[in-house]
């Protein structure tokens, strides 16, 4: 019995074996199949349903490289080229020969030095109005050297609105100031973003343009470029910025990507003159892909600005990690972490304490890229969490904010 026994245990394992492997195999020529139906779909120019497709199959299993490749090509043929050049820098870190790395880093130029029209939008749901919630609203205030407590005097009030961004972008060759290692592009673009909302106390929005050159070489690439934006509050102009952005990208064969950016503004407060003045952002980081599907990078930046108020006059520096990591079943999780000093450069003589602020917080950003509704848009979900610890309780808080919307894959 115990000899029947054994064999029947054998013959079931070994039936069992073979039935993973009929059902691997299976799905291999399942997954063989969908792929050739989307190099098909990218022979016959239908390129959103071959990005349908391969999006598919990346669900299911999101280390295929040569996958990855061809939705990155068809991203391009489809002049997607912030999805395309993403997918490429993925490529760069998986397993392929060195020929197709360079011919990568070929796609990835083409679509810096890119030329025509393109278009960007996103939308979503969030709360807006009162989203801090300070440890306190008691302050101490001096007067001559007398400390009296004071309550400030802060709205709790929120309401749900629509955020939104978007932009229109026109680009175009100047071949007079090109040459085969240097591709010159003349672009320019008009952009919105801010919140809208049934109550004028929330909306919130921002118009600008900006315009320049983009000098693209093989392996890296630079934008210099003036902008102009006005930002109104209420419906009410607040504040107009004239300055000046410049920007670099330095990549290689093994997936590193060096960048930063440089911008300087003329701030013109439209409600009170004693806020205008100068500000200044730089950032300088590193980024790399891996695996074929994940992204990961960290950034140094800084920010400072000047006018006559004391309150708006400081100095900030902090440190940044962001990834994009594909997970399977069509979902992108993108998270970024970072920590801050803020300093002012003046402090109000009224203030009993130093409001210098430290500063950390996490967000996390999930797109759903396998599910594609209307003409062309994947919904995703952002949540925000920020902590501030001033030397003043009173300007302390916690922050926590939402968006669920969708955003333009095509």
């Amino acid at each position: 019995m115990k000899l029947a026994r054994l064999v029947v245990t054998c013959a079931l394992a070994v039936f069992s074996q073979i039935g993973a492997v009929s059902a691997s195999t299976d799905n291999m020529q399942a997954t063989e199949s969908q792929f050739l139906s989307g190099l098909t779909a990218v022979s016959s120019g239908d390129y959103r349903s071959a990005i349908a497709i391969f999006q598919s199959i990346l669900a299911s299993d999101p280390s295929l490289t040569r996958v990855r490749l061809e939705l990155a090509r068809a991203y391009f043929l489809d002049e997607q080229w912030n999805r395309s050049r993403s997918e490429f820098f993925k490529v760069l870190s998986g397993d392929i020969p060195e020929p197709v790395r360079q011919k990568v880093l070929g796609f990835i130029r083409a679509i810096d030095a890119r030329r025509g029209f393109e278009w960007d939008f996103e939308i979503g749901v969030k709360r807006l109005g009162s989203t801090r919630n300070y440890d306190t609203d008691e302050i101490d205030l001096d007067f001559s050297g007398i400390t009296l407590p004071a309550t400030l005097d802060r709205s709790d009030e929120s309401s749900y609105g629509i955020g939104y961004s978007g932009s229109a972008l026109w680009r175009t060759s100047l071949d007079s100031i090109s040459s085969k290692e240097r591709l010159v592009v003349a672009f320019g673009e008009v952009f919105s973003f801010g919140d809208l909302s049934e109550e004028k106390t929330y909306r919130d929005v921002t118009i600008g343009v900006r315009g320049g050159a983009r000098f693209v070489f093989p392996e890296s690439t630079a934008v210099i470029s003036p902008v102009l934006t006005t930002r109104y509050l209420a419906d009410e102009s607040f504040e107009d910025r004239l300055g000046m952005e410049v920007a670099f990208e330095r990549r290689n064969l093994n997936a590193y990507s060096i960048f930063g950016s440089i911008s300087g503004y003329r701030v013109d407060n439209k409600l009170d003159e004693t806020f205008s003045g100068n500000s200044a952002i730089a950032r300088l980081g590193m980024r790399r892909s891996f695996g074929g599907k994940s992204t990961i990078g960290v950034a140094l930046y800084g920010e400072t600005k000047s006018t006559e108020r004391d309150i708006d006059t400081y100095t900030i520096a902090g440190l940044e990690a962001f990834g994009s990591f594909d997970v399977g079943r069509g979902y992108v999780v993108e998270p970024r972490v970072y920590l801050a000093k803020k300093v002012f450069q003046d402090i109000n003589p009224l203030f009993v304490g130093n409001p210098d602020e430290d500063q950390y917080g996490a967000m996390l950003r999930v797109e759903k890229r396998n599910y594609i509704v209307g003409n062309g848009f994947v919904p995703f979900a952002e949540l925000e969490y920020n902590r501030v610890n001033s030397g003043i309780d009173a300007f302390s808080y916690n922050e926590t904010l939402f968006n669920v919307g969708f955003t333009n894959a095509f």
